[in-house]
């Protein structure tokens, strides 16, 4: 059951205008081809996953740009911080994806936004792909953390509520916001009751501070949110690198030798621009992200009628049961770098990481 601050969070941080992300599905997808079980690993060509941060699910909302960025950055902070196991660690030193989603959009002037920009954590707000979040956030580093913005919570419960509820107890707190900045008065309790139905635990004198922000939702967002500066971060910042997939350069083998090189040195590496579906007309009808975390090459049969290929470890935005499904994310390496290719589009397949 959707709890009353949750349905807050999501009302007040998820509003927007654009989906990019399709949410999981079962079929078989053009960019994600698994191999039959006739194909035996060689264990000598094997790259282990290593330091990897867990495996989490966006449900409904269209976070894969902003989770895959955040789990390439909080695997580069835990290979800094020597964390024995980058998946098992505290909501106070994990990135939630949240505060990437920040680092995904600028500013109305064209700026990035900068860590302090709780306000710019929309995720309905254009297409930038999960390279954006690690460019832009490579310089300062810092990020909130999962115990500020708990996405789990968020996105576990998304879209069971009926929106007209939400909006209600929304419209009390604009009526008395509105009331409060041209009369300069409103009306305590009932201020005090719509937090209240939304689980806002602060003290009525913190709310009535969060008033004097200079618009409605920045209110919501000090009244809610606000309090919370837990940061992760680490020194020295890291270097943005990335690798652009363009149809007319494409070259399927210099593209594996250096995502097999980066894996040996354990740096796993977003890929945006994954077209999950297509229409008849071969539109893309929805853009994926996804970090690559392993390599291993897989054969059968023997002396000529040997067939070998190559496949990559994705760790995918859909949770534990996809990874599951599909032999933990196991999945054709030269179907999952071409998939950016097969459409002329404004959204370019990228390679990005940090060195």
């Amino acid at each position: 059951m959707l709890s009353n601050s949750s349905m807050f969070m999501k009302y007040f941080i998820y509003i927007g205008t654009l989906w990019s992300c399709l949410s999981a599905v079962a079929a078989e997808l053009p960019g994600f081809v698994t191999v039959d079980k006739s194909y035996k690993t060689i264990e000598s060509s094997s790259i282990p996953k290593e330091m990897l941060p867990r495996c989490r699910s966006q449900d409904s909302l269209p976070a894969c740009n902003a989770m895959a960025a955040a789990t390439v950055a909080q695997a580069k902070i835990c290979k800094v911080r020597k964390v024995p196991d980058c998946s098992d660690i505290s909501p106070k030193d994990e990135i939630s994806p949240l505060s990437m989603v920040a680092w995904l959009n600028t500013n109305k002037g064209g700026g990035i936004n900068e860590f302090e920009n709780h306000t710019n954590i929309q995720l309905f707000k254009g297409t930038r792909g999960a390279s954006d979040g690690l460019k832009n956030s490579a310089k300062d580093f810092v990020f909130f953390s999962d115990s500020c913005y708990p996405f789990d919570q968020l996105s576990s419960v998304y879209g069971d509520f009926k929106r007209e509820e939400v909006e209600n107890v929304v419209g009390v707190m604009a009526r008395e916001y509105r009331k409060f900045k041209t009369e300069g008065s409103l009306c305590d309790d009932c201020l005090l009751k719509s937090a209240r139905e939304f689980n806002i635990k602060a003290p009525l004198s913190e709310i009535k501070s969060a008033l004097e922000n200079d618009t409605f939702g920045q209110f919501l967002f000090a009244a809610t949110l606000g309090n919370c500066d837990d940061a992760v971060d680490a020194s020295p910042s890291p270097k943005f690198e990335n690798f652009p997939l363009e149809k007319k350069d494409f070259k399927y083998e210099p593209v594996l030798n250096k995502v097999k090189s980066l894996l040996k040195t354990n740096t796993p590496m977003a890929l945006d621009g994954v077209c999950l579906k297509y229409s008849a007309q071969g539109k893309c009808l929805g853009y994926h992200a996804v970090v690559i975390t392993g390599y291993r090459k897989v054969c059968k049969g023997t002396g000529t009628s040997e067939k070998c290929r190559d496949v990559f470890r994705v760790q995918n935005s859909w949770g534990k049961d996809w990874q599951k499904e599909f032999d933990d994310g196991w999945v054709d390496a030269k179907e999952l770098l071409s998939a950016p290719l097969r459409e002329p589009s404004n959204m370019k397949g990228m390679l990005s990481w940090y060195s």
